[in-house]
């Protein structure tokens, strides 16, 4: 005997009673007895939907979670760029199984962000009036950064304060292991 999810073992009875019927059956009777095709077909397209809409249910649970959490607790995290455009990059936090996509919008108001296409290199600079209003709160401590493939950024996570409920991300700096260059980074 062994336990399982009743949408897994639904399916693992329709493939049982398949398999027997078709190791038992006479192959003198007539062919009809055998289920049919597209009535097999039909079963199988509803268990993968159910498995589908039970994983995406559960994602989206954690994810709700992990929102939660973050409200409370919010987290300084290691983030890989693992996308780069021209006005947007994308970034992996390994540790939460987090993948996000940041428009330069979101990582500051007045940035100029300049696209070297031949490098697939994002560099964003602050104003100068934007540091000084940054440093009086001490939320970042770069004022250019190069954002280019498999560079690792130090990332906070929190949640967003707004519905729809999601992590919202803030870059805080670079990593010195990392090929993300920061220029003028103060201490």
């Amino acid at each position: 005997t062994h336990f399982t999810s009743p949408i897994r073992r639904y399916a693992d009875v329709v493939v049982h009673r398949l398999l027997q019927e078709s190791l038992t059956r006479d192959p003198e009777e007539p062919a009809g007895s055998v289920q049919q095709p597209t009535r097999v077909q039909a079963i199988s397209q509803q268990c993968n939907d159910m498995r589908m809409a039970a994983k995406s249910a559960q994602e989206q649970s954690d994810h709700i979670f992990l929102c939660v959490m973050l409200k409370d607790t919010p987290l300084m995290e290691t983030a890989i760029v693992i996308g780069v455009g021209k006005q947007s990059f994308t970034l992996l936090v390994p540790r939460l199984g987090l993948e996000k996509r940041m428009h330069v919008e979101e990582v500051g108001k007045d940035l100029e962000v300049l696209w070297d296409e031949d490098k697939d290199t994002l560099t964003l600079v602050r104003s100068g009036q934007q540091r000084a209003a940054e440093a009086s709160t001490a939320r970042r401590r770069w004022s250019r950064l190069e954002i280019r493939m498999l560079a690792r950024v130090s990332v906070k996570c929190t949640c967003r304060p707004r519905p729809p409920l999601d992590v919202s991300m803030e870059i805080t700096g670079a990593l010195q292991t990392s090929p993300l260059k920061v220029l003028d980074q103060k201490e």
